[in-house]
């Protein structure tokens, strides 16, 4: 029974390190032997598993190439997963209300193994249009990113940043690791985290964190716009008022700091 059970766990061991290539930035298709190779697996057993992932539905594969990709059936999956996550019922009122305040796109996201997702992002144009994006964004260039480094652990932290690829995305972005952490400092005497054009050129963002009730960072609550409409005074004041808005939500999650 015990070895049954040690089987089970190797097996979805291997499912997921199949699923954690496809991860990789820019990874669209893989071949079964480029998997086996990777993942330092027999070609048997690649090919004997992709076949089965194929026939679930949780891999297609290219007719002409042979290679797999990931199914829509991880987007339907991903989908259900954002629209029933827990906190969605109490930030998604929230954001609806900031986005139409200040005219802004504001969003929220969640942080888990070591990846920032989006959950909703919303823009105002004749009503609130709900953009449900789930996708990662760069740690050392966004503002969701900085504010979740900014209080995390410190060994989790230090190793993140040990591992993070300083990809210049603007000429503003955060190049080197001495400087990410100078600006995670400032994070966390603020208290808020901003994108001054690091991620997007002429786009300014501020996020907030969203506390629990044992006092751990859960969600953060993002806002955005072009930088021209962004004076020093202009984000203090956005940054006072998202401020507000995330301590009210904290505080319904049971947060009393």
């Amino acid at each position: 029974m015990e070895m049954d059970d040690h089987l089970r766990y190797k097996t979805l061991h291997d499912l997921s390190r199949i699923f954690s290539l496809f991860e990789a930035p820019n990874t669209q298709e893989l071949s079964m032997i480029e998997i086996a190779r990777s993942l330092k697996m027999l070609s048997s057993k690649a090919s004997r598993m992709l076949r089965g992932l194929h026939a679930e539905r949780l891999l297609d594969r290219n007719p002409d190439t042979g290679k797999y990709r990931v199914s829509s059936r991880f987007l339907r999956l991903g989908l259900l997963y954002a629209l029933n996550h827990p906190l969605r019922a109490i930030i998604l009122p929230h954001l609806q209300v900031i986005a139409t305040d200040l005219g802004l796109f504001a969003g929220w996201a969640i942080f888990e193994n070591g990846n920032v997702v989006v959950i909703d992002r919303l823009q105002v144009g004749e009503g609130p249009l709900i953009h449900l994006l789930g996708t990662d964004v760069p740690l050392h260039a966004s503002s969701y990113g900085k504010l979740f480094l900014a209080y995390a652990v410190e060994e989790e932290r230090d190793r993140l940043i040990d591992a993070l690829v300083f990809t210049r995305l603007t000429p503003a972005t955060v190049s080197t690791p001495d400087l990410l952490r100078e600006h995670l400092m400032r994070v966390r005497e603020k208290g808020y985290a901003l994108d001054l054009g690091e991620s997007r050129s002429n786009i300014t963002g501020l996020a907030a964190p969203v506390f629990n009730r044992e006092g751990n960072v859960v969600a953060s609550v993002t806002i955005a716009g072009e930088t021209s409409d962004f004076t020093e005074e202009k984000i203090q004041e956005v940054a006072d008022y998202l401020l507000k808005k995330t301590q009210f939500i904290s505080r319904q999650l049971g947060h009393r700091g």
